[in-house]
């Protein structure tokens, strides 16, 4: 399902935002987070354990920014996050160039 289908914008966006708005202030992270998981596998499976674990590290890591106190353990955690996003982006572009290459 692609941003701009019709069945994204007049069936999955009005759920979604009704679900979410509805949803208790505690449960919306996790029903973004749902949302968007479901809103990836129905557009590719390919590489969703992929997409789960980035989604996993990332929110972990948000935590542990929000709670930290020092200003110096904020800039690492921030620092590993950026990595660890680069990292993910880039198994993910080599696995499609090995792909083509393959062809």
């Amino acid at each position: 399902m692609a941003i701009t289908s019709t069945i994204f914008l007049f069936v999955f966006l009005p759920v979604a935002l009704g679900v979410f708005y509805i949803a208790d202030d505690r449960a919306k992270e996790y029903i973004l987070v749902a949302l968007s998981l479901f809103f990836y596998a129905v557009g590719s499976l390919k590489y969703f354990e992929l997409f789960v674990v980035a989604v996993c590290i990332t929110v972990v890591l948000g935590r542990l920014i929000a709670r930290a106190k020092e200003k110096k353990l904020k800039k690492v955690l921030v620092t590993v996050g950026v990595l660890e996003f680069l990292f993910l982006h880039l198994k993910q572009f080599l696995i499609y160039v090995m792909y083509i290459v393959k062809r």
